[in-house]
């Protein structure tokens, strides 16, 4: 069975591509903890910069992460439109992993992925509120996995415009929208399950019924025209109360759209 891990993952359409995020997003894990640190950063896997500082992890920024091509070896490079985003990891206690990504052809939102063992004594939903207030997301996530769902469809979470817009057809296959449809990509309309935090943009109006959720939800915050919720009062429920932990999600589920989890 799967060791009990954290997962946070956040689609935004903000630039994350700048150091300022860095420094804010070292800012928060501080706060939090301190064990949560990363200890080695860079991208596309090669994480080899020790990281000791806000500073060194705010330099990974700097770096040119752009990918070039070329049509034949004289020719002279010119970037493709790819941006390789920052990563990092943490191996002593509390391990843990992050990385981002960015825009690039055919892609058009931006995405934060964090994933770490799992500690009943951090505030983990002090982190997750720290950073949609530095990335304002169209949708973030908070879930704690253990037990049968760290093995299960959703344990890896959602992410991004092209899955949350995505519909399931009556066959059960899961089709996406055109690439090229800016309004329909950005119409959310399903989730594979309903995480313990999460923070819903305008993406998802008309998916909810936000009068009974905001009744229903255990704790709710409203910024910037986003509503973050969670389903019950502590995140531990999940992993402590699984039963109470479902039945609180399967209240709330109640507040959304037919079809919404699929």
């Amino acid at each position: 069975m799967a060791k009990p891990y954290v997962l946070i993952r956040i689609t935004t359409y903000a630039d994350l591509d700048r150091r300022e995020v860095g420094l804010a997003v070292w800012q928060a894990l501080e706060d939090t903890s301190p064990r949560l640190l990363p200890e080695k950063a860079g991208y596309l896997r090669s994480l080899t910069r020790v990281i000791t500082s806000a500073e060194d992890l705010a330099r990974v920024w700097d770096c040119d992460r752009n990918m070039y091509s070329q049509t034949d070896r004289k020719a002279p490079q010119v970037r493709s439109g790819v941006v390789m985003g920052v990563e990092w990891k943490r191996s002593t206690p509390l391990r843990n992993s992050a990385r981002f990504s960015h825009p690039g052809p055919r892609v058009y939102d931006s995405q934060f992925e964090f994933k770490s063992d799992w500690r009943r004594s951090i505030d983990w939903w002090a982190l997750f509120d720290r950073l949609c207030a530095v990335m304002t997301p169209s949708f973030a996530m908070l879930h704690p996995y253990a037990g049968a769902e760290a093995d299960g469809p959703f344990k890896l979470g959602i992410a991004g415009e092209f899955a949350l817009s995505a519909h399931v057809g009556e066959d059960g296959s899961v089709r996406r929208v055109d690439h090229f449809d800016a309004r329909a990509r950005q119409t959310y309309r399903r989730l594979p399950d309903l995480p313990w935090a999460c923070c819903f943009g305008p993406q998802f109006d008309g998916q909810y019924r936000r009068q009974q959720l905001v009744a229903e939800a255990a704790r709710v915050v409203e910024r910037d025209g986003r509503l973050m919720f969670t389903v019950s009062d502590g995140v531990a429920d999940v992993v402590e109360q699984p039963a109470l932990f479902e039945e609180r999600r399967r209240r709330l589920k109640s507040c959304f759209t037919e079809g919404f989890f699929a």
